[in-house]
């Protein structure tokens, strides 16, 4: 089944969840300011949403 008919038929939506995921870690692995797109102030012991609009 190709992601597409696989994201379409999924009614959970975690196919369509884990294609933006993939597009969002592979835009913050390009970032490199700052580096992969975490803030200094992040906390280290948390997960971190990855945003272009959070940036400085």
């Amino acid at each position: 089944m190709s992601v597409h008919a696989a994201a379409i038929s999924d009614e959970t939506g975690d196919t369509l969840d884990d294609i933006l995921c993939a597009i969002q870690a592979s835009w913050s692995h390009r970032t490199t300011n700052p580096p992969n797109a975490i803030p200094s102030t992040a906390d280290q012991l948390e997960g971190w949403i990855f945003d272009p609009s959070l940036l400085p």
